[in-house]
């Protein structure tokens, strides 16, 4: 089962959001939320551990932290994650983050529920739901029957008359599962007594993400949703 306490707040110099531990170190969260700097601040149970980030590809919006330090140990989430397909539409959904928000307690872990609506597109690039997210969520997780789904990204607006109003009940999330043929490199390099330099890796994680869709197909997908508003 996903256990919630792997979801942490990531505060960067762009903005505050929020990610996922994976294990070994390391955190899923989105590209807009780190910015393009190079490290960042995970809040981890109150405790504060600076982070190196090893990757990110700006248009599936994800990037991948280091932790300088880790004491936690989780069951693998990775192999937790299940595919949008293995569950029909209008199934119950968990949005998990720390929302910016003036009512709620200032680093709170928030949880909302909703339906899984739809996938973006056939490769998967984009999974819909009704969950309600708010600023500050992005980088969390949308999980499905206490496993892991996605890295939830933004929410839809809607505009009438030169104005736009957020859409907080249509949440998007990129698929775990669609990062499988390339997050375990990362993965095995950080289990590894003495990991390679985490730029000898880039070749062969950038052919990988290529290879499962192409940055044109991601543009694509957002093309479908142009009134997106990131968390």
């Amino acid at each position: 089962m996903f256990d919630s306490r792997c979801v942490v707040q990531i505060e960067s110099a762009q903005r505050k959001g929020s990610g996922v531990e994976i294990g070994d170190g390391l955190v899923l969260t989105c590209a807009h939320v780190v910015g393009r700097g190079r490290r960042c601040t995970v809040v981890q149970e109150h405790r504060r551990i600076q982070a190196l980030i090893v990757y990110q590809h700006q248009e599936l919006d994800i990037a991948v932290l280091q932790l300088s330090s880790h004491h936690r140990a989780f069951p693998s989430v990775l192999a937790q994650a299940i595919y949008p397909a293995a569950h029909p539409t209008f199934s119950l959904a968990i949005a998990h983050g720390f929302p910016q928000r003036s009512d709620l307690v200032r680093k709170q872990l928030t949880t909302t529920s909703g339906t899984l609506q739809a996938t973006a597109a056939s490769n998967r690039v984009l999974i819909r739901a009704t969950c309600p997210v708010y600023k500050g969520m992005s980088g969390g997780a949308l999980t499905l029957d206490g496993q892991l789904l996605g890295i939830i990204t933004s929410y839809a607006e809607e505009c009438s008359q030169g104005k736009c109003h957020p859409r907080h009940d249509c949440s998007f999330a990129v698929p775990v599962k669609f990062l499988a043929s390339w997050l375990p490199v990362l993965v095995d390099n950080a289990k590894m007594a003495s990991p390679q330099p985490w730029h000898n890796l880039m070749p062969r994680i950038d052919a990988a993400v290529e290879t499962a869709i192409t940055a044109e197909a991601a543009r694509d997908v957002w093309k479908k949703f142009p009134i997106v508003s990131k968390l």
